[in-house]
């Protein structure tokens, strides 16, 4: 069983920001939040360059936390 120390919890807090962010990056690149179509014309053109960026470096993110903590945990 893991113990509570500073060595597990760091990688975890870690390890939720990213998902969290990864999340967010995922949920931005569908157009789920953000600024609904139409309000702003700037935003409007910016996302439509990025959305496909931002669809696969979202999963990728949370792909990449997994890993992380796989590694500083297995490290200990």
């Amino acid at each position: 069983m893991l113990s509570m120390d500073a060595n597990w919890i760091w990688p975890s807090i870690e390890f939720f920001f990213l998902v969290i962010a990864g999340v967010y990056v995922t949920l931005l690149g569908y157009g789920i939040v953000g600024k609904k179509p139409g309000l702003d014309l700037d935003y409007d053109i910016k996302m439509n360059k990025s959305r496909g960026a931002l669809r696969i470096c979202g999963p990728l993110l949370i792909v990449s936390a997994v890993v992380f903590l796989a590694i500083n945990l297995s490290n200990r």
